[in-house]
């Protein structure tokens, strides 16, 4: 069960024998008396693995492609699963085991599938480990970060680089560790408001360190065009929101440059609290769920007809007006928003075959992160404290006192090259099928309404777009 396998396929059956399964680190396999297999995956594991179910047949794979793929070569059939439509469309990232096709799940970090003695696959969430014992303290952060750069070679690794705290500390700590050496960084210019908003700093911040900072220009991309190749050659279904697309042509590039490695700041968010749902207002759970919630349950109905029981997707909701702890929230995004990205970064490197390393994904870091107190993750106001007073030394002023927006993709402007029958056109791929799914008059109006600046829903738009294309594909 050591290293990470490229492509992992495999058959299990329910009364297997045979425990000498070979999956990557962060998995576990058991043969239970009766020999039925269960698998786990680790809360701090950031390899995604999907599983379909067939009466006592369970197939696996890390990727969401090569599984349709193997099924369609067996002549599976699979169908659109119109509950992950609706849940993607309101959250975009849902913590849900459901994936666009039925039958086909999602092992979250942290869950565990096992035969029962009648051959049923039942889920559950193992208990996370707790690192209370072993405070992880700053030097640790420290020297577990520069202790992977250093693994890196400068020469054919390109760093991300925003006006965020986490890209930037990898930034500033790889200068360090290579002194002799020229550090690349890479950030990108799109239209509206997101990426560009942070390129004064980011050039500052190449200058200081004296890095070489190339920004690719994407502001006359074809998104329609990148967003269908995205979904076809790359995730296989929707799961994340448009910022995706902007990683998917940043990363094309930047391996189009020469580079072999990858490296972004993924991770502190979710251990450290960094977003605003995270601040002590968002506690109960009601409150909690309006600020994710993209696509309000109104419109939802409109243009799908009909909402989402949130309670049988996830016991979160159960007592909707309770308060949240901070370790509830933080656990929600590693099995939504964390573990999208996760599919997302898997997904891509795959299909540009290229190395992504994400530094503070390291599981050893991510248990250590968890393990602090709240304090240490929100200090007032301030959140992912413990980073922030980590690296206070090495962080610029302009650079802790930045409200960052991070590879944001602002669809608006984009929608704008359009009029509303052609966006329609372009988001519906003017298939026959599309109103099984959703009101054809909603998006419509949606389509009038962004480009005529009454309200944007371009992030709904994208997703209806997305859903399409997978469907189609």
């Amino acid at each position: 069960m050591k290293g990470q396998v490229e492509v992992m396929i495999k058959i299990l059956r329910g009364d297997i024998k045979d425990s000498s399964i070979e999956l990557p680190e962060g998995f576990d396999t058991n043969i239970s008396n009766c020999g039925k297999i269960s698998l786990t995956r680790d809360f701090f594991s950031s390899i995604p693995l999907f599983y379909f179910v067939d009466k006592n047949e369970l197939i696996i794979s890390d990727s969401y492609l090569e599984l349709t793929g193997f099924l369609r070569t067996k002549e599976v059939a699979l169908f659109p699963d119109s509950e992950y439509i609706k849940l993607y469309i309101t959250f975009q990232t849902p913590n849900t085991s459901r994936t666009l096709l039925k039958k086909i799940k999602r092992l979250r970090p942290g869950e565990r599938i096992f035969f029962d003695e009648q051959g049923n696959l039942k889920s559950e969430f193992v208990e996370r480990i707790s690192n209370a014992h072993h405070r992880y303290t700053s030097n640790n952060l420290r020297s577990h970060i520069d202790a992977i750069v250093e693994k890196l070679n400068p020469s054919d690794t390109t760093f991300h680089i925003s006006s965020g705290l986490d890209s930037s500390i990898l930034a500033i700590r790889a200068a360090r560790v290579f002194p002799e050496r020229s550090i690349h960084l890479a950030t990108c210019l799109t239209r509206g408001d997101g990426c560009s908003n942070e390129l004064d700093n980011s050039k500052r911040l190449a200058e200081d360190i004296g890095a070489d900072l190339v920004i690719y220009d994407l502001t006359n991309v074809d998104i329609f065009k990148e967003g269908e190749s995205l979904l076809k050659n790359c995730l296989g279904f929707p799961v994340a929101h448009p910022s995706h697309l902007v990683e998917y042509l940043l990363n094309q590039r930047i391996v189009g440059s020469g580079a072999s490695t990858i490296v972004n700041g993924k991770g502190p968010d979710d251990c450290l609290a960094g977003y605003s749902w995270h601040l002590d207002k968002f506690q109960k759970a009601m409150v909690h769920k309006n600020r994710l919630t993209v696509t309000a349950d109104a419109d939802l109905i409109e243009l799908t007809g009909s909402s989402i029981d949130l309670v049988a997707e996830d016991d979160i909701w159960k007592e909707i007006e309770n308060p949240l702890s901070l370790n509830k929230r933080l656990e929600y995004d590693a099995r939504s928003v964390t573990d999208a990205w996760n599919i997302i970064h898997s997904s891509i490197a795959k299909r540009l075959e290229v190395q992504i390393v994400s530094p503070f994904m390291d599981p050893v870091i991510r248990s250590g992160l968890f393990s602090l107190p709240d304090s240490q993750k929100i200090n007032g106001l301030r959140q992912k404290y413990f980073l922030r007073e980590t690296f206070k030394n090495d962080y610029p002023d302009y650079i802790l006192d930045f409200s960052k927006h991070g590879f944001r993709l602002d669809l608006q402007p984009y929608f704008l090259d359009y009029d509303s029958e052609e966006l329609f056109l372009k988001i519906t791929c003017n298939l026959p099928w599309v109103d099984r799914y959703f009101n054809l008059n909603k998006i419509k109006m949606m389509i009038d309404s962004t480009i005529h600046g009454k309200k944007n829903y371009g992030w709904q738009l994208w997703s209806i777009f997305c859903v399409v294309n997978a469907i189609n594909s």
